[in-house]
């Protein structure tokens, strides 16, 4: 039975590594999409292939969505550090669990040892 809490806890601490794991690689595939150039700026309604239009199309295009991305970015990373501070936290105290059920496993052995001392003994007295 504490065998089994035990691999469980182990299990547990495995699958929050792995989870970690792939939200790593998420990350990077995440910040590989993002460096990808943006598509070309549509024509404007007034049919205007004026060169200020362009560059307002080009200037819109080019400084929107760099804040975006790096905001964006900026909140995944911290989002994972978060995220790699509860796991931290989590292997810790699955620690600190195993450890207690260690020491609570030494104490339901002595007690079962002490039990059978104690059942011989009377035994041997009834002989």
């Amino acid at each position: 039975m504490n065998l089994l809490i035990v691999v469980g806890l182990l299990v547990f601490g495995l699958l929050a590594m792995l989870g970690a794991a792939f939200l790593a690689r998420g990350e990077k595939g995440a910040a590989g999409t993002a460096n990808k150039p943006a598509a070309a700026p549509e024509p404007t309604e007034n049919g205007g292939s004026g060169p200020e239009a362009a560059a307002k199309d080009v200037a819109t295009a080019q400084n929107l969505p760099v804040p975006q991305e790096e905001t964006q970015l900026a909140s995944l990373n911290g989002q994972f550090q978060e995220l790699a501070v509860e796991l931290r936290t989590l292997y810790q105290e699955t620690q600190e669990l195993e450890r207690r059920l260690s020491l609570l496993v030494k104490i339901a052995n002595h007690i079962e040892y002490v039990q059978r001392e104690h059942v011989s003994v009377k035994e041997e007295r009834e002989e």
